[in-house]
């Protein structure tokens, strides 16, 4: 609910019980900045798990081979 500074008289109380309309920009970065953190994390350790994925997959390969 907006408040039209002209319309109520200063002697009102009705300013003081309105409620803020702006978001706490504190939460807003905060969110962002962890959200941020998430995918920076997830990027790194994705091809992290993948790379030794494939070296234990080439290191059975290599097992095999000189079993024989």
């Amino acid at each position: 609910m907006l408040i039209e500074p002209d319309i109520i008289p200063p002697s009102s109380n009705e300013g003081k019980d309105a409620s803020r309309l702006l978001p706490d920009w504190r939460l807003i970065i905060l969110a962002l900045s962890l959200l941020m953190l998430f995918f920076f994390l997830l990027k790194a350790i994705v091809p992290l798990i993948l790379m030794l994925i494939g070296i234990a997959f080439i290191f059975r390969q290599y097992k095999t081979l000189n079993s024989k």
